[in-house]
């Protein structure tokens, strides 16, 4: 038996650090080259996740024929989302060309006295009122060179808010051909993930990864359905109440029910809006009709996060908007996943079980 000598023991870790350097290195540029991607990629896979029962129902349904199902879907996702991002695009170029309008119109006529109600706002009525009245005492000439400039600017940003949301829609057009991808292949990219992770850490990191499949479900089912439907609901009763601008409050809703704030931001002006304009009916019947609408956060979202994975409302809640002011908007999904596998690996801990048996379902596609 031989005994390794000193510059052997040095040959063999300088070969192992080479090697973990290089896997490493490998590593690193991978994710630079990809990054660009990853955005879309967590979007693609979230959608994945969520909506892969709706897949195989449809695949059903077309007699089991899996690129007819996604092709169905994948037409259900364009028609949901890239038709009102092209509408709030629509909205934000029209309005930048409205506000150089507005400014030779009100350069050549002058601005009308303030009406009487803005006075009696508080806080910042007064002020408004006499801000107001002074540019209306102004001359043409002398309110060209107050107005033109504010409003330039307003147009200038308006253009800019269209470029952001172009942008969106090109991000979009990336998650949607990735979520079609993995609707075509969905067994074998979750056979895979499930294999890297059982490799890294056993049984125990293969439930991890059900668990986070069954988090993102839940919160897909939970929050985002109940923001949809939230948001559908205020934009309808919106038109029949005959608010002006009804699809991007409807927009809008969508984004605060999103955010966890809710659309009592666009309800609550609208009400007022309609008293304030002598529509009494219209104001009561909306009224009525938002009290339901803002109480469809603590009856119907509970039901649909429980029904999607076992995990404690607060641990949710809390998940959605940390990880929405931690990661951007694919936070809401980012945040319960990551808060419910270090959840289950306390329980775990703590009473000395397996993560196989703390965890359980399943989430993810299988291979048949």
């Amino acid at each position: 038996m031989t005994t390794p000598t000193m510059g052997s023991s040095y040959d063999e870790l300088i070969r192992r650090l080479t090697i973990i350097f290089g896997i490493g290195a490998i590593a690193a540029v991978s994710v630079w080259i990809t990054a660009p991607f990853l955005p879309a990629i967590l979007w693609a896979s979230t959608i994945a996740v969520a909506t892969w029962p709706v897949l195989l129902r449809l695949q059903s349904v077309f007699g089991g024929r899996r690129w007819a199902s996604t092709t169905a879907l994948t037409l259900l996702l364009l028609l949901g989302f890239f038709v009102p991002l092209l509408l709030v695009i629509g909205i934000v170029v029209s309005r930048a060309s409205d506000a150089a309008t507005l400014a030779h119109q009100l350069a050549a006529n002058g601005l009308p006295a303030p009406p009487a109600w803005l006075d009696g706002v508080p806080v910042v009525g007064h002020r408004v009122t006499a801000s107001w009245r002074e540019l209306a005492q102004l001359d043409q000439e002398a309110l060209r060179e107050r107005l033109e400039p504010a409003i330039r600017d307003a147009a200038r940003w308006l253009l800019g808010s269209g470029g952001s949301l172009l942008r969106l829609v090109l991000q979009f057009v990336l998650t949607t051909a990735i979520t079609a991808m993995l609707y075509a292949r969905g067994e074998q990219v979750a056979s895979g993930v499930r294999a890297f992770f059982r490799r890294i850490g056993g049984e125990g990191a293969d439930s991890l990864v059900l668990l986070a499949g069954n988090s993102a479900r839940a919160v897909a089912l939970g929050v985002v359905l109940t923001a949809v439907l939230q948001a559908l609901l205020t934009g309808i009763a919106l038109a029949l109440a005959g608010v002006p601008g009804p699809a991007l409050l409807g927009i809008a809703a969508l984004v605060l029910c999103l955010a966890q704030v809710g659309p009592i931001l666009i309800l609550v002006p609208a009400v007022v809006w309609l008293y304030w304009s002598q529509h009494t009916t219209a104001a009561t019947v909306l009224l009525v009709v938002s009290i339901g609408l803002l109480s469809m956060d603590n009856i119907l979202k509970p039901i649909l996060i429980t029904r999607g994975a076992n995990l404690p409302l607060l641990l949710v809640f809390v998940g959605v908007i940390g990880g929405m002011f931690t990661f951007g908007l694919i936070g809401i999904f980012i945040g319960p996943v990551v808060l419910a596998v270090g959840w289950t690996l306390l329980q775990a801990w703590v009473t000395q079980k397996s993560v196989a048996a703390t965890s359980s379902g399943d989430s993810l596609p299988r291979q048949s």
